[in-house]
């Protein structure tokens, strides 16, 4: 991908600081990869790193016996979310909106932060019959329940 396309790439992407401000949850999973921007400082690199097959592709930790090229199932997600996005960088899809929010999502499921455009789409009264059901409590930590997934605090 050229220098040219990157920057519009970057220009595309809401700001990331709209994560914090903005209720729209389609914005909200595109800002995400203007993270790979700010915090990870994405580079292009035409380098290519050379691969031993007994260590993880991903962070070239010592990957044991098994089938799995990878360390752990978060070192295989990785390469998975690297794959597609160098894809959509390849075709240009990263320009347009919807594969931006389908990266960003995923993003943000690597990150730690679940799936917060899955959210959305559940209605309020389902969410409120879920949380009922289960006795007002989030059955992972315990804590009184106020969203149907644990990564939004109870």
């Amino acid at each position: 991908m050229s220098e040219v396309k990157f920057q519009d790439l970057r220009k595309a992407l809401p700001a990331p600081d709209l994560l914090d401000t903005v209720s729209d949850i389609e914005l909200r999973t595109r800002a995400v990869l203007n993270l790979l921007f700010t915090e990870f400082k994405l580079r292009i690199s035409d380098k290519t790193i050379p691969v031993d097959p007994a260590n993880c592709p991903n962070c070239d930790r010592l990957v044991g016996e098994g089938k799995s090229p990878y360390c752990s199932g978060e070192c295989r997600e990785i390469s998975a979310f690297v794959r597609q996005f160098r894809q959509a960088l390849v075709t240009n899809a990263i320009l347009g909106p919807e594969k931006q929010a389908a990266l960003g999502q995923k993003l943000w499921y690597i990150l730690g932060g679940g799936y917060p455009r899955r959210d959305a789409l559940v209605p309020e009264r389902v969410r409120l019959k879920v949380i009922e059901r289960e006795g007002n409590k989030c059955q992972q930590c315990g804590a009184k329940a106020t969203t149907i997934d644990h990564s939004g605090s109870g």
